[in-house]
């Protein structure tokens, strides 16, 4: 093996460290409780709104780790592409390993960065589709490590998922149950029970132990932690469990795969690219 692809190895097993100092940062983060739950009257005065609001915003630090970790696992598929180029070529001048926003730009690129790499590991790296549209988390390393090194850090965003297995109302009424921006329940006029999902979702309602619905937001009003509307001045109980999560805000909204699991599929994905290259050229 050479002692480019030791050190490229190294870059991995350095993200390892930075993937737990991001667990560590959201953990610390989430068990501030950074949120408290409000309501706001409307101006009619017709309906109260009930709803989870942020107190505290993500820290910076969890982008900045975010960014580096990204950074080692990108710069390692250089190194490995270099590491095969010497082999092959005898000379990696020029080498990186190929990304493109489309397939018609990756074909131009990696005419380009991978020229001195033999043919079948060039046709190893069309096969792992590195570009937008191919193979998304990879594009998705390449384009977030682009950004954090020469626009922005890696967008942050907090997301949220709830969960309620009871809601007893003690005086006045409760109109819907949930965000109306997403999964939700209204109350049917003639019976007078919740039982509507709307925004073309179906229910997802636990199986495990006692039931329980789950309520959650639409892609893009993440931010919006609406629980419930109701008449003004309703007293209840509800055993509302809200889940928050730290993730990388894409397209405009943020997944909800918290950002260090995410992170975690990237490293194994360029492990089993390292394991590949390595068992066909490093034998």
């Amino acid at each position: 093996m050479s002692e480019r692809l030791r050190e490229a190895r190294a870059k991995v097993e350095r993200a390892e460290t930075q993937i737990n100092e991001i667990n560590d940062l959201v953990g610390a983060f989430l068990a501030a409780s950074p949120y408290a739950l409000k309501s706001q009257v409307n101006r009619d005065h017709s309906r109260e709104i009930w709803r989870y609001e942020l107190t505290a915003k993500a820290p910076v630090a969890i982008a900045i780790v975010a960014g580096e970790a990204m950074h080692n696992l990108r710069s390692a598929l250089d190194h490995l592409a270099c590491a095969v180029a010497e082999l092959h070529s005898g000379s990696s001048k020029g080498t990186y390993f190929p990304f493109g926003a489309d397939a018609q730009i990756f074909e131009k690129q990696l005419s380009d960065k991978a020229k001195k790499l033999p043919v079948d590991a060039q046709n190893m790296i069309r096969a792992l589709k590195p570009y937008g549209g191919g193979n998304d988390l990879l594009w998705s390393l390449h384009d977030l490590n682009r950004r954090d090194k020469h626009i922005e850090l890696a967008p942050i965003q907090v997301g949220i998922l709830t969960d309620m297995t009871t809601l007893v109302v003690t005086t006045g009424r409760i109109d819907t149950i949930g965000p109306r921006t997403g999964r939700h329940l209204v109350r049917d006029r003639q019976t007078g029970n919740f039982v509507q999902f709307i925004e073309g979702h179906q229910p997802r309602i636990s199986t495990e132990g006692t039931p329980h619905i789950i309520l959650e937001t639409l892609p893009g009003h993440e931010e919006d932690f609406e629980i419930m509307t109701g008449l003004p001045s309703t007293q209840f109980e509800a055993d509302f469990q809200p889940t928050f999560n730290v993730a990388i805000k894409k397209d405009g909204f943020a997944k909800h795969q918290p950002i260090a699991a995410e992170i975690v599929q990237m490293r194994d994905l360029v492990q089993s690219i390292f394991l590949t290259f390595e068992r066909r050229f490093f034998p």
